[in-house]
């Protein structure tokens, strides 16, 4: 049988444990945290803040066909995907100015900037930063 002061040891000792793991693991919630607030949003490839209007976003809401290999699908509020041979790249959308902005997750993907025409479910887009430049006429799947 233990002895009151045994007992009372073995539970200074489990204090002695249980405290600083108690302490470290609030001070690396903290520190997630303040990361992840100082990180939320997203970023282009040089690290720059992107801001999204969602409110543009919604008139390219849909799928986008250039041929039977490559097409682009966007969800109406700022996200798509591209699907190619190469295979599916997802990307963060913007519109600015009258140009669609693509900023690849996938870092082997180059951003790219489009100055964009949507008439009669018919998106073209023609090439600039980031892109091989040319005109590309895309229409709308489902239409």
């Amino acid at each position: 049988m233990q002895s009151k002061r045994e007992s009372k040891g073995k539970t200074n000792e489990k204090i002695k444990i249980i405290i600083p793991l108690i302490v470290v693991l609030i001070v690396g919630t903290i520190i997630a945290i303040v990361y992840i607030t100082n990180n939320s949003g997203y970023r282009d490839s040089q690290g720059n803040k992107i801001e999204v209007n969602e409110e543009e976003a919604k008139v390219l809401n849909g799928t986008y066909v250039y041929n039977e290999n490559t097409k682009y699908t966007f969800d109406g509020i700022k996200e798509g995907t591209l699907n190619c041979p190469d295979g599916e790249f997802k990307y963060i959308y913007v519109i600015q100015d009258s140009k669609l902005k693509l900023y690849f997750e996938d870092d082997d993907m180059r951003d790219a900037t489009y100055l964009f025409n949507l008439a009669d479910n018919k998106l073209t887009l023609i090439g600039g930063a980031g892109t091989t430049g040319g005109t590309y006429v895309l229409n709308k799947e489902g239409n």
